[in-house]
C-alpha cells in the first residue's frame, strides 16, 4: 500500500511539472525593426522579464493557461 501511495505521488509530482511552459522572443521597433533593450513584458504578477541589449526575453515556468501580454516602454505605445 505504501509503495502504492509512492507511486502515486512521484507520477502526480511529474503530471504537475509538465503543466509549465516557457515563453521567449524578441522585441522591436515596428517602424525601424530594430531591437528595443529594456522593453518590460508582463503575462501576470509573478511573470515578466525585461528585454536584453539584443531585445530578447525569456520568461520561464509560465503555467498554460490564457494571458494578455502586454509590453512598455517609455517613449513607446503599449
Amino acid at each position: 500500500m505504501k509503495f502504492l501511495f509512492f507511486i502515486l505521488i512521484v507520477f502526480g509530482t511529474f503530471a504537475v511539472n509538465a503543466q509549465v511552459a516557457n515563453v521567449s522572443g524578441t522585441v522591436t521597433n515596428n517602424v525601424s525593426k530594430q531591437a528595443v533593450v529594456g522593453a518590460k513584458i508582463v503575462l501576470s504578477p509573478n511573470h515578466k522579464a525585461i528585454s536584453d541589449f539584443d531585445g530578447n526575453y525569456f520568461i520561464p515556468n509560465v503555467p498554460f493557461g490564457e494571458y494578455t501580454m502586454v509590453i512598455t516602454m517609455l517613449s513607446f505605445d503599449t
